[in-house]
C-alpha cells in the first residue's frame, strides 16, 4: 500500500483520497459499491466526492489508475476463492463439464501452460506413431 501512495504523490495528485476512493469504487460490482459507499453510479461518487467528470475521464486514462483498481479488485477478491472453490467443485461433481475440470486443475494442481504442452505433444507423438503404424501395414 505504501508504494500505491509513492506512485500516486509522485503524480502530485490533487485530490489523492478521491482518487484513491474512486479506484477502490470503480474496482467493486455495484452491489458491494452500494453496501460500502450507498450508492453504486459515477455520477453519484462524483457528487459526493466533489469531482468533476473531466478529471475522473483523466484519471481513467492513466495507466496507474488500471494497475490500481487490478490490485484492488483481486484483493477484494480473494477473500471469496473458497467459496468460488467449493462452488466449482460442487459443478463439477455434478456435470463434469470438461471446461470445468480444466479451471479445477489449472488452479488446485498449478496445471499451466507447460504441463499442457507436455500432454499436447505426448498426444501429437502418439498420433504420430498411430499413422506411423497404419502406413506401414
Amino acid at each position: 500500500m505504501k508504494q500505491i501512495i509513492r506512485k500516486i504523490s509522485k503524480q502530485k495528485k490533487k485530490k489523492l483520497v478521491e482518487y484513491e476512493l474512486f479506484v477502490y469504487f470503480s474496482a467493486l460490482p455495484k452491489i458491494e459499491r452500494q453496501k460500502l459507499f450507498g450508492f453504486h453510479t459515477e455520477k453519484a461518487f462524483r457528487e459526493k466526492y466533489k469531482v468533476n467528470s473531466a478529471t475522473i475521464q483523466n484519471w481513467k486514462k492513466e495507466k496507474l489508475f488500471w494497475e490500481l483498481r487490478e490490485n484492488y479488485l483481486k484483493e477484494y477478491f480473494k477473500f471469496e476463492t473458497p467459496e468460488v472453490l467449493n462452488a466449482l467443485k460442487n459443478r463439477i461433481m455434478k456435470y463434469g463439464k470438461s471446461s470445468d475440470v480444466k479451471i479445477w486443475l489449472e488452479y488446485i494442481e498449478n496445471w499451466g501452460n507447460e504441463l499442457k504442452k507436455q500432454i499436447d505433444n505426448r498426444k501429437l507423438e502418439e498420433i504420430h506413431n498411430t499413422l506411423v503404424k497404419i502406413l506401414e501395414s
